[in-house]
């Protein structure tokens, strides 16, 4: 689905307190991610499809957080640098003034 304004305003928010994300009990049991892998493990909990792109509705926003749109990602200086800064680009004037939207393709490398 592509990717643009309508897709990024809407009433979709984080919700505050406790921790958002949670395993997606639409997997089957073996092939789903658990919490628990990413606990110590030294990696963030890297968006696919980032929160902040699904904005249009709150159930979508949620879904985000679900593990199957994760992905294990070195935090410091890349999930929380040069991604963040490339997502926070997408959204910003940079693209979205220029284009009326576009596709993002992700998955784990």
């Amino acid at each position: 689905d592509p990717l643009g304004r309508k897709t990024m305003s809407g009433d979709g928010t984080r919700r505050g307190g406790g921790d958002p994300f949670a395993e997606d009990i639409s997997a089957p049991p073996h092939l789903r991610s658990k919490l628990d892998d990413f606990k110590y493990s030294g990696f963030d909990r890297g968006h696919l499809v980032a929160a902040s792109d699904i904005k249009y509705s709150q159930t979508a926003m949620d879904e985000t957080f679900l593990l199957s749109n994760m992905s294990p990602q070195v935090g410091e200086g890349f999930n929380r640098g040069y991604w963040e800064r490339l997502q926070r680009w997408g959204r910003g004037p940079g693209f979205s003034g220029a284009y009326s939207g576009g596709f993002v393709l992700s998955g784990a490398i």
